[in-house]
């Protein structure tokens, strides 16, 4: 197997699984947020919170808390159907 080729098995493997529960898990927290269940900006705060506040047991501490960042702000500046007519 070459190197491309195992570079894009990595990447269904891994990477997709991985991606689609990122916006699985934005699509669910903007639902919510339409039916005014929850606060999405809530949820982002919360999200941010939890990075700074990583515990030193932690394996890998930063690039956890880099995907927390990225993930708050998806959810912050991710539309629903509704208003755009895309999830972005």
């Amino acid at each position: 197997m070459d190197l491309e080729n195992l570079i894009a098995q990595l990447g269904e493997t891994v990477s997709a699984p991985v991606t689609a529960q990122k916006f699985a898990f934005v699509v669910l927290i903007n639902a919510l947020h339409a039916k005014g269940l929850i606060d999405k900006e809530s949820i982002a705060a919360q999200l941010e919170a939890s990075a700074r506040a990583m515990p030193p047991e932690v394996i890998s501490p930063e690039p956890i808390a880099r995907h927390m960042y990225a993930l708050a702000e998806a959810i912050r500046t991710s539309t629903t159907h509704n208003e755009s007519g895309s999830i972005q």
